[in-house]
């Protein structure tokens, strides 16, 4: 059964990603057994002009231009104006193998009331792939506490039934770790599945956003917004762990800085969740300065 999905590609579309781009939008074009629309949304102000125009001048693409530079809003954008049965994402720098639609329509083929298809994919390093969900063959098991103990949606990795997974899901998302957020608002009143097979590459780039304080600071906040979303006591602590954890990290991080003073903020707090005492020993950590000063 063929079926037409709309692929989604956020991107800034500057030169240096130009060789990554048409990378992803050949990968699209390579599905077998799927019709897909490549919507392309480029977002901010750095893009290349030669670039863009070369985009726009192309018939098998639509293109999209927001002049706010946000991946979470360019994907909101492109959900309010899809018109296929499904759609997915992909980013600029990633690819799809050759049935990676196919794989993922085929789930809802066999069971019409799933609303989000999600399959695994690699981790491309150095030329070197590993696969990306590690706990895949159990995440089906429960699908919101998997999400807890890892991640299991990335950009690439789902398809979504477009009259069950509306604009709502995208308006407000969180500005870092959207795609856990947005994951876990879905499971919450939708149906998900899971399928532990490969079938994108995630290829790992430089100036990685996990890396910068604004991604750190934002864990906790993310958190924060699922406890307030679930109702089920058993997620709820595993979350308020998961939030002890995250705080623990940020203090650590900020003490890495030279942050003393926040770093004992978020340390205190740390201490008031659930397995909060495991972190006890850090306080000597952040009095050594002035220990031996």
């Amino acid at each position: 059964m063929s079926e037409t999905v709309t692929v989604i590609i956020p991107t800034t579309c500057e030169k240096r990603r130009e060789a990554q781009l048409l990378r992803a939008i050949d990968s699209i074009q390579r599905q077998k057994g799927v019709s897909a629309n490549i919507l392309v949304v480029v977002n901010g102000k750095r893009f290349d002009s030669d670039l863009l125009a070369a985009l726009k001048s192309r018939e098998d693409l639509t293109v999209e231009y927001l002049e706010l530079g946000s991946a979470p809003n360019a994907c909101a954008h492109a959900r309010s104006i899809i018109q296929t049965r499904y759609f997915s994402f992909l980013d600029d720098d990633d690819e799809l193998l050759d049935d990676s639609l196919r794989v993922r329509l085929d789930a809802f083929d066999a069971d019409p009331s799933l609303d989000l298809v999600v399959a695994n994919g690699y981790n491309e390093i150095g030329g070197k792939r590993e696969i990306r969900v590690k706990n895949g063959e159990r995440v089906n098991e429960d699908i919101q506490m998997a999400l807890i103990e890892a991640n299991w949606l990335t950009s690439c990795g789902g398809v979504f039934r477009t009259d069950s997974i509306t604009e709502a899901f995208f308006k407000e998302p969180a500005e870092y770790n959207e795609w856990t957020l947005l994951a876990f608002r879905i499971t919450c009143t939708r149906k998900v599945l899971f399928i532990n097979k490969p079938t994108f590459v995630v290829h790992s780039t430089p100036g990685s956003l996990s890396k910068s304080k604004a991604f750190v600071l934002s864990d906790a906040d993310v958190i924060r917004s699922m406890i307030e979303l679930t109702d089920r006591k058993e997620v709820r602590l595993a979350l308020n762990r998961k939030l002890c954890g995250s705080l623990h990290y940020i203090a650590d991080y900020l003490l890495e800085q030279g942050n003393y003073f926040d770093a004992w903020k978020y340390h205190i707090k740390s201490l008031l969740y659930p397995g909060g005492f495991a972190y006890l020993s850090f306080t000597r950590k952040l009095l050594a300065p002035w220990i031996f000063k």
